[in-house]
């Protein structure tokens, strides 16, 4: 399963206000704009309790993505205009409790409703609704991320960290390295079943200075697979790995940076 599928789904509905012209926001707005929302933030819930030695870096992926790739904020200044003109100060965001605004969203530009006497306003008002109620929406979810690295702040602050790392790892500072190097090489819960990672993860445990200073001498083969194959839910086997020399000199050399 892709465990990014809803990170996906987000991104592209945020990018996607198009859809606005086949539909009214109202219906959107439940079917889409909050259920997008709903699902990430139960998918973030779930992959920091599958994935506790990768939240860190889980986070800080999703907040690059979603910052990168969610950019067509709204004007809030056009917002603000509207307010003035339908005196909407004292309604929440929608406002579809006032009835002129509840039309222009509860009408599509395929199918207007004849009642507007401004039907032009239909699309105005429907894609900036769409991209407003996305963007607070957005705005929720990093809250969330924000909440979510500030517990692991905390919990590192209350608790001896090396009690937290699998035993496999030689200190806090290899099982460290050993994260850094995983996105340096490009492996993560959205790539781990792509063609080559099963090499990198095998040039990890083969490269020699790596393997000295991440894992414990008593690690072996197969308490290194078991540990990707909790991490990433997989269901390697020891010869399961690829043969990863071809990156042996890439991570020596990031090793010596």
């Amino acid at each position: 399963m892709n465990s990014h599928i809803f990170l996906d789904i987000f991104i592209k509905n945020y990018n996607n206000e198009s859809m606005i012209t086949y539909s009214t926001f109202n219906d959107l707005y439940s079917t889409i704009i909050l259920k997008s929302s709903y699902d990430l933030e139960t998918e973030i819930r779930e992959q920091m309790l599958l994935f506790p030695d990768l939240r860190e870096n889980y986070l800080d992926y999703l907040y690059r993505r979603i910052t990168s790739e969610t950019q067509n904020n709204p004007d809030t200044s056009i917002l603000e205009k509207w307010i003035q003109d339908y005196q909407l100060q004292d309604l929440d965001f929608p406002f579809t409790a006032n009835s002129q605004i509840n039309e222009f969203l509860d009408s599509s530009m395929e199918f207007p409703n004849p009642k507007i006497k401004e039907p032009y306003l239909i699309e105005a008002i429907s894609k900036y609704f769409y991209k407003h109620a996305f963007y607070l929406e957005k705005i929720n979810v990093l809250e969330l991320i924000r909440i979510q690295k500030a517990k692991l702040s905390t919990d590192r602050n209350l608790h001896n960290p090396i009690e937290d790392i699998n035993p496999i790892f030689k200190s806090l500072e290899g099982f460290e390295i050993f994260s850094h190097l995983l996105e340096h090489l490009g492996v993560n819960m959205s790539t781990i079943k792509n063609r080559g990672i099963k090499a990198r993860l095998e040039a990890i445990w083969k490269e020699p200075t790596a393997r000295k200073i991440i894992f414990k001498e008593i690690t072996d083969l197969k308490d290194y697979v078991d540990y990707l194959n909790k991490t990433f839910e997989l269901t390697l086997k020891s010869r399961s790995l690829s043969n990863g020399d071809n990156y042996h000199q890439m991570i020596k050399n990031w090793l010596e940076q």
